[in-house]
């Protein structure tokens, strides 16, 4: 399920390219996504950093959150994504929109998956996951 609450921050986003990453991306092998669904949540700013603090105790900005889902109820996780965090950060780092916004699918989905980004050490992991998952999706036509 993929439920946009930010349409007001742009209209160019079409959520079928989350579904189209994911089925690419299941044949991935640096990914072990449970089964079940995967719910996929598009906010703003202030609607993620509430939710930061929510779950996380940290009212700070974020660009995505991770929940593990269930798989005994057939639920695979939730991202959430600020588009609003994606739209500057791709502005600032000079990247196309929908390429930040891919990036922070495939952050999520390695979660998902069981990687973290706790130290050091595997915050590298998680980087270099991030760019094989991203030639996989390009190799891919995505």
């Amino acid at each position: 399920m993929i439920e946009n609450q930010s349409k007001s921050i742009t209209d160019e986003f079409d959520e079928k390219l989350i579904a189209s990453w994911l089925e690419c991306l299941d044949n991935c092998e640096l990914l072990q996504i449970p089964e079940g669904d995967l719910s996929v949540c598009l906010m703003d700013n202030q609607s993620l950093a509430d939710l930061h603090y929510q779950y996380c105790g940290d009212s700070s900005n974020t660009d995505i959150i991770t929940f593990k889902g269930d798989p005994t109820m057939e639920f695979a996780g939730e991202l959430c994504i600020s588009l609003e965090m994606a739209r500057e950060q791709a502005d600032v780092r000079n990247m196309k929109f929908l390429d930040e916004v891919k990036l922070y699918f495939i952050h999520g989905c390695l979660h998902l998956s069981g990687l973290n980004d706790t130290t050091d050490k595997k915050i590298k992991e998680m980087r270099i996951a991030e760019q094989k998952c991203i030639e996989h999706l390009r190799k891919n036509g995505l």
